[in-house]
């Protein structure tokens, strides 16, 4: 072995290379120094993939946090509060296609529908009285504004249980819930759902991306679902139509532009106002079918929804990002509803209300 050590040096050396015997910081120190020059070719290279590691974008569509719950870019295990996630895969699994039934998913949380139409949120003992979409506040209008809508539109729902004061200014002991919209992706193509279920339930929903762009920068994704459904309850019938379309992309090298548009239009007929009368004024209690309703077929209480956003994130250095978000929303009710209510001695009253 000294023998072939003094006549061929660099022969041994690549034998023990070879079998593992050197570890590998030694191998780079003991690697000759013609080995550390590299050719032009080669650093031109390297310096070409330095300037496409500044395309940034397309790596934050597909590592997208969402930060509703404390607006830094934090995991949900990471984030020092209780958060219950509802994500796609669980809506479609269970056919939550609006809010109200989405939520019944959700941890801790309880869904109070008072009849057909209004509901209201609460947890930990108290009402939930903020809800957010992409992090951006909204207030809960007896819940029609923002509990029923079409669950296609979203990526997931987040629910937050705690104060939420610290982070959203005024607020409560309760919590909030953060609808999460679904965002343009790196990759054509999406998804067409038709679902035909009871009481006549019939329902049609499509979501689909596209890349604008060559380079991937620019990326656009339509959502539309409509739904139509009659209930347990006699001559209910529920119909919507949804829609989401928004546009995003890059402007220079560290700002990110998105403009987006969401619109749904509920139509509801014979809701209800008021509860069913439980108790006589004797004492005794009333017997009802279960499809009974305080309703007539000409009522009526239709909401449409709709609003448009523009949204610009800035990275900063040190992982920081500054963001300037601007959203209208304008809405409109129509309603001609029957209201009930009961005399002491049990007798109904009802009246028109337009």
């Amino acid at each position: 072995m000294n023998r072939l050590a003094r006549q061929h040096p660099m022969a041994l050396v690549a034998a023990l290379l070879a079998g593992g015997l050197i570890p590998a910081t030694l191998r780079a120190q003991s690697a000759p120094a013609s080995a550390t020059v590299s050719s032009p070719q080669v650093a031109s290279s390297a310096t070409q993939a330095a300037e496409l590691s500044t395309v940034v974008i397309t790596a934050k569509r597909e590592n997208r946090v969402s930060k509703g719950a404390t607006n830094l870019p934090m995991a949900v295990k990471d984030t020092p509060q209780s958060i219950s996630t509802i994500d796609k895969d669980t809506l479609r699994d269970f056919g939550a296609t609006d809010s109200n039934d989405a939520l019944r998913f959700g941890t801790g949380l309880t869904v109070d529908e008072w009849e057909t139409n209004r509901t209201s949120f609460s947890t930990r003992g108290f009402d939930i009285m903020l809800t957010q979409v992409d992090g951006l506040g909204t207030t809960n209008d007896w819940g029609i504004g923002e509990s029923q809508l079409d669950t296609f539109l979203f990526e997931k729902i987040e629910l937050i249980r705690g104060a939420n004061g610290l982070l959203t200014g005024v607020g409560t002991a309760s919590g909030t819930i953060n609808y999460v919209r679904k965002r343009p992706t790196n990759k054509d193509g999406g998804e067409v759902q038709f679902t035909i279920g009871s009481y006549g339930q019939k329902r049609a929903a499509l979501d689909y991306n596209k890349v604008l762009s060559k380079d991937g920068l620019w990326a656009a994704r339509l959502v539309v679902a409509q739904e139509d459904k009659d209930s347990y309850l006699r001559a209910l019938n529920n119909k919507r139509t949804a829609l989401s379309a928004i546009v995003e992309g890059q402007v220079g090298d560290n700002g990110i532009l998105t403009l987006g548009l969401n619109y749904q239009d509920s139509k509801q007929r014979s809701p209800m106002w008021g509860s069913l009368t439980l108790p006589y004024a004797d004492g005794s209690l009333a017997e009802f079918d279960v499809s009974a309703s305080t309703s007539q077929d000409w009522t009526l209480w239709n909401n449409r929804r709709q609003s448009v956003f523009a949204e610009y994130a800035h990275t900063l250095p040190n992982n920081w990002e500054a963001k300037l978000t601007l959203n209208h929303a304008e809405g409109k009710d129509a309603t001609k509803r029957l209201c009930c209510t009961t005399h002491p001695a049990g007798r109904w009253s009802s009246g028109e209300v337009g």
